[in-house]
């Protein structure tokens, strides 16, 4: 199985999706995008929350926490294709970028779906809206490839106010493409694949 823009056209996917897609976001800061929405209406199977988090002493900007007890192995959110999740590759699916603010969410939120981490692909996906989930070397969840999906599930249990964190260097290498879009965009390659930040590094 692998998961392909081509796939899951623009055209098949939901308003509110199609819309941001074409518009960009509407929200002025990480905080009202999440509340933009109900946990229902992102697709979340669990009572979560953000607020800022800081790792290591350093602020790393918003984060996800869990607000109940989360068994491992559990769906936290689940992630449709056309739904709440969306991808895209250097030709087809590619969202409008002549707002600036659409760059800085590929920026910050876009990654390698893990179907497409082993195979000869270089689609780019994101959840709509974005998950907030920051970067560990010990994640507590991971993402799970079922179907028309792109899961996140618990891969060890997940104690009440502890921070839902995911490891950014299983997005494996950043396509050149998608690169060189934020460059054009942007003016930086800085992104959340490893190497194009100072946040993401191999244990030492």
């Amino acid at each position: 199985m692998m998961h392909r823009a081509e796939d899951y056209p623009l055209d098949e996917c939901t308003p509110a999706l199609r819309n941001f897609i074409k518009h960009g976001p509407t929200w002025a800061s990480s905080e009202e995008m999440q509340n933009s929405m109900t946990l229902q209406e992102k697709g979340w199977n669990v009572n979560v929350l953000w607020k800022e988090e800081r790792i290591d002493g350093k602020h790393v900007g918003l984060g996800v926490f869990a607000n109940e007890f989360i068994p491992k192995g559990t769906t936290i959110r689940t992630c449709i294709f056309g739904q709440n999740t969306y991808i895209f590759n250097e030709t087809t699916n590619v969202p409008n970028l002549e707002r600036r603010e659409m760059a800085e969410f590929l920026k910050h939120y876009a990654g390698v779906c893990p179907c497409n981490n082993t195979n000869d692909a270089d689609d780019i996906s994101f959840y709509f809206p974005a998950a907030c989930m920051n970067h560990s070397n010990n994640p507590n969840v991971h993402y799970v490839c079922r179907g028309d999906r792109c899961d996140i599930v618990a891969r060890s249990d997940i104690g009440v106010g502890e921070s839902i964190c995911v490891d950014y260097r299983k997005e494996g290498p950043a396509p050149s493409w998608y690169l060189k879009l934020l460059e054009e965009n942007l003016g930086s390659k800085e992104c959340v694949f490893q190497g194009f930040n100072d946040y993401v590094k191999d244990d030492e």
